[in-house]
């Protein structure tokens, strides 16, 4: 894998360095490459190369990577709720609420459809070919830039893919996660947290944006709020 993490590093400095010159000199590098027409490991077994023997296909791999985004979305949770000093009850609370948000995630596949070019349901972010559009910065409402990538198509290409994010509009870090713990403390009899508005929020494109690294801002997203009046819903 060294040498995925190597280029990744490269590419990324490389988009941000200069956007308009070399980006567009690696996008052309890269489409010169093309074989997304092609699938499986034993036609195109340049574009495995670092990848594990299990994936047989493109799409098997490209349903994993997105299912690892979206785990690690989960266990960043965890991770902020285990840090946070509260009493025994609300973090009682919040443990069943991270349960709760597991068990959906698994009747969804881990949102492993949104790298699928064949997804039955076309609930893929991409198009038949495997191409990807950048949706555009969290406070745009696309790209200007008209940055695409079809991961599928390359070795290098599906390395550049790496450094495309899936960036919460509202912050996971910074809102979400805090949000979460605040509708834990203030839970009151009759009333249960709303998972599903959770769930939107950390994994679903409700309130995520694919983007190029060129497009994905770090600043905070300051006018971007949960809805408070969406907390709760009735105790079933």
């Amino acid at each position: 894998m060294k040498r995925d993490v190597s280029i990744k590093t490269q590419v990324e400095q490389l988009l941000l360095d200069n956007e308009s010159v070399y980006g567009g000199l690696l996008s052309k590098m890269i489409d010169s490459d093309d074989k997304s027409s092609l699938s499986t490991r034993q036609k195109d077994p340049d574009w495995f190369e670092n990848t594990e023997s299990r994936f047989r296909t493109k799409e098997d791999y490209m349903v994993e990577n997105a299912k690892r985004r979206i785990r690690g979305y989960l266990k960043e949770a965890k991770k902020i709720i285990q840090k946070s000093s509260k009493t025994k009850r609300v973090q009682n609370t919040l443990y069943i609420a991270l349960d709760d948000l597991r068990d959906e995630l698994k009747v969804n596949d881990y949102q492993g459809y949104y790298f699928s070019r064949s997804d039955p349901e076309g609930r893929g972010l991409c198009k038949s070919n495997g191409l990807f559009i950048c949706m555009g910065p969290f406070d745009q409402p696309n790209c200007t830039n008209s940055h695409t990538i079809n991961p599928y198509s390359s070795y290098s290409s599906r390395v550049r893919f790496s450094t495309w994010n899936l960036d919460h509009i509202i912050e996971k870090s910074r809102q979400v996660v805090p949000e979460l713990i605040k509708a834990a403390e203030g839970l009151k009899p009759g009333k249960e947290i709303n998972i599903g508005y959770f769930y939107k929020l950390l994994f679903t494109v409700d309130n995520l944006k694919l983007v190029d690294i060129v497009c994905h801002k770090k600043g905070i997203h300051s006018k971007c709020k949960c809805d408070t009046s969406k907390f709760y819903i009735k105790d079933s």
